[in-house]
């Protein structure tokens, strides 16, 4: 308890000392200028309007100097820039396999070993099976030659050790067998990797050579793999915002609308496209806002225009709900309940507003 008393009282009397020594370079450096004229842009490279601006600039220099001079940080300082290695500086081969997996959670994929994990379940099944059925041979021994062996565990292990050393032998068994299980359903749990997903961590091992032919053959079924990371929500709008800019543009278009600079760090050299799905969302967002807008003030300037023919705004009321319900199956990820809730609630605002504007008609 001392030392931290002690060492708050440190850190209090450095921040005062801080304080004070900020405050007279600050003075320092104002009452060492204001004897000066302002220099002009010609000499400085910069143009001030005034001497207080010239004073200011000196005094910021000041400030950032001593925090430079003694490792100081300051509350409004600039976003740590981080300490990332790029890709291409680790050694082919495994060493660069396990820096890709690492820098994108979409990578974190496994072989999930179905197969040996249901053959070796099998057979430890099958052993625990074979004592069970010992125990119940056993069992029906003693009921013929010595009943009282089954009451009574005590009298059965004077005289023999043999049921006790298959129940012995049965919970190591079982011990075995739950974790084997367990394991295995939690295996189960874990999500199958996109299709894109495996596609692209394919190809990065197969074009860099990150592994021998053989050894990278894990990859190739799909269906015995398991993504770490979950799959993040993705629509098909998703991936045409994502894929749009570069089939139309190019690929540095889409990179540099994409990619944010660590992830730019982070490849370096390789030629790996990592995206930051926030930019993607943002992208997507504006998209369905404005999908959304023409959804709903499109058929409303319909049956405004033909208020006069209600067999032809039935018919735009049947078209864009329909158009409406597809919107939100294909292009989100709704569930069938959210769909339905959805096309109902635009179905009413639209028959709502055709009863509002009809009544209107003189």
């Amino acid at each position: 308890m001392a030392t931290d008393l002690e060492r708050q009282e440190q850190i209090k009397n450095d921040g005062e000392q801080v304080k004070h020594e900020t405050v007279h370079i600050i003075g320092a450096s104002v009452q060492k200028h204001q004897q000066i004229d302002v220099p002009t842009g010609i000499s400085t490279g910069v143009d001030f309007d005034n001497k207080n601006q010239y004073l200011r600039e000196r005094t910021r220099e000041a400030i950032f100097k001593y925090r430079d001079d003694r490792g100081l940080t300051f509350r409004n300082q600039d976003r740590l820039r981080q300490d990332i290695k790029p890709i291409d500086e680790f050694p082919n081969g495994y060493p660069k396999l396990a820096a890709v997996e690492s820098c994108d959670d979409n990578f974190l994929i496994y072989k999930k070993f179905k197969l040996v994990r249901n053959r070796v379940l099998l057979a430890l099944q099958d052993e625990i099976l074979v004592l069970q059925d010992d125990l119940t041979n056993l069992d029906d021994h003693h009921k013929k030659s010595d009943p009282a062996r089954l009451y009574s565990r005590r009298r059965d292990d004077n005289v023999s050790t043999k049921r006790r050393d298959l129940l012995a032998k049965g919970e190591k068994l079982l011990l075995r067998y739950d974790k084997l299980l367990q394991g295995i359903y939690q295996m189960g749990q874990l999500e199958i990797p996109s299709e894109r997903n495996q596609r692209s961590l394919h190809n990065i091992i197969h074009n860099g050579g990150l592994q021998t032919q053989s050894e990278s053959e894990w990859i190739t079924d799909r269906y015995d793999l398991a993504a770490l990371a979950p799959n993040q929500e993705r629509s098909s709008l998703n991936a045409f915002v994502e894929e749009f800019p570069k089939r139309v543009v190019s690929r540095s278009f889409a990179a540099r609308l994409f990619r944010t600079e660590d992830q730019r760090r982070r490849t370096g050299g390789e030629d790996i496209n990592l995206y930051s799905r926030d930019r993607i969302d943002a992208v997507t967002n504006a998209l369905v806002t404005f999908i959304a807008t023409l959804l709903l003030l499109v058929p409303i300037g319909i049956l405004y225009l033909t208020n006069a023919q209600p067999i032809l705004q039935l018919v735009v009321i049947l078209c864009f709900t329909q158009l409406f319900g597809i919107c939100i199956a294909t292009l989100t990820k709704a569930r069938k309940q959210d769909v339905f809730s959805a096309t109902a609630a635009y179905t009413a605002v639209l028959v709502v507003f055709l009863a509002n504007s009809t009544s209107f008609v003189p």
